[in-house]
């Protein structure tokens, strides 16, 4: 019988200690939630309160979007940030939903810089809207940059971007925005009609033509990573595009990037070589804190490209 009692006490008290902490944990996540939206505006660490909401984990999330839907947009993005590193099926839902209806400036914006990696194959067309949205000035830079970056984790995206592509005058805003985000993963910059031999005769023949280069550019090397993409314009006659190739390159964390700048840095144009510098000293950890200017190669390039060579001749 004793036995039986001790069971029953030790279940009441683990029940009551449970229910206790669980309680507490609730209030105490709503008052640091409230804490955080009161120090915005002031010279507090937001990022520390996004720190010590998040470890709360799921159960914040219905608290996080309480505390959304009841303050102004301006104060909403460090709430975006918490909802973004608790990602569950409410607070993805919400994400998706901040970006479909795209109602306040500050807490879309939040949400494209934030949104879970691990996640955004789900906001691909939603950002694909949003790159002519007005005020395109909120979105645009935002959008672009977060489909530059998701185009590099996955390169076969850019055929999801080149689906996007259409023949017709009304889309040439949102056309644009593609090619450059294009241009930029691929290494095609600076790309002219000329390129194609085909004169346009019509703004429609224009971008018919454009399209057209993107889909085949697109059947001859989707088996392709960004790497060899961007390799390939190393050879390149327009000194520009080498440039941009070397400056993407150099920012890619992967090993196969470094044979193409070390070949770069005997490079007839010294921009081409400078970016060559710039990207192996990121790979070998020289490069400066404050970053390398142009000025600065110039003075000491013949021994830094010696460093380079010999550092990597292995």
């Amino acid at each position: 019988m004793n036995y039986f009692k001790i069971v029953f006490i030790t279940f009441i008290v683990i029940f009551f200690s449970a229910s206790s902490s669980f309680s507490f944990t609730d209030a105490d996540t709503i008052s640091d939630i409230d804490k955080m939206v009161s120090l915005f505006g002031t010279k507090a660490n937001i990022q520390l309160w996004i720190e010590r909401i998040v470890k709360y984990g799921e159960p914040a999330v219905k608290h996080l979007i309480d505390k959304y839907n009841a303050i102004k947009d301006e104060k909403r993005w460090p709430i975006v940030v918490c909802l973004s590193q608790i990602p569950t099926d409410a607070s993805i839902n919400f994400l998706k939903d901040i970006l479909k209806h795209h109602e306040g400036r500050y807490s879309t914006s939040a949400t494209i810089k934030n949104f879970p990696i691990e996640y955004e194959d789900g906001i691909l067309p939603m950002l694909i809207e949003l790159l002519t949205v007005q005020p395109t000035r909120f979105f645009r830079w935002d959008t672009s940059e977060r489909l530059k970056e998701m185009t590099e984790r996955e390169p076969e995206r850019a055929g999801f971007l080149i689906s996007n592509l259409k023949n017709d005058t009304l889309y040439k805003d949102r056309n644009e925005q593609i090619y450059e985000i294009l241009e930029y993963v691929s290494g095609y910059h600076h790309w002219s009609w000329a390129e194609s031999k085909i004169e346009p005769k019509t703004e429609a023949d224009f971008i018919t033509l454009r399209n057209s280069f993107w889909h085949d550019w697109w059947s001859k090397n989707k088996s392709k990573d960004q790497v060899e993409w961007l390799g390939e314009h190393l050879s390149s006659d327009n000194e520009w595009r080498r440039a941009h190739a070397c400056a993407v390159l150099g920012s890619l964390n992967d090993p196969k990037i470094i044979p193409f700048l070390l070949k770069s840095l005997d490079d007839n144009s010294q921009r081409v070589r400078y970016w060559a510098v710039i990207g192996l000293k990121k790979w070998n950890n020289t490069y400066p804190s404050g970053g390398y200017l142009f000025e600065v190669f110039k003075q000491e390039e013949r021994e830094e490209i010696k460093k380079l060579k010999e550092y990597f001749k292995d």
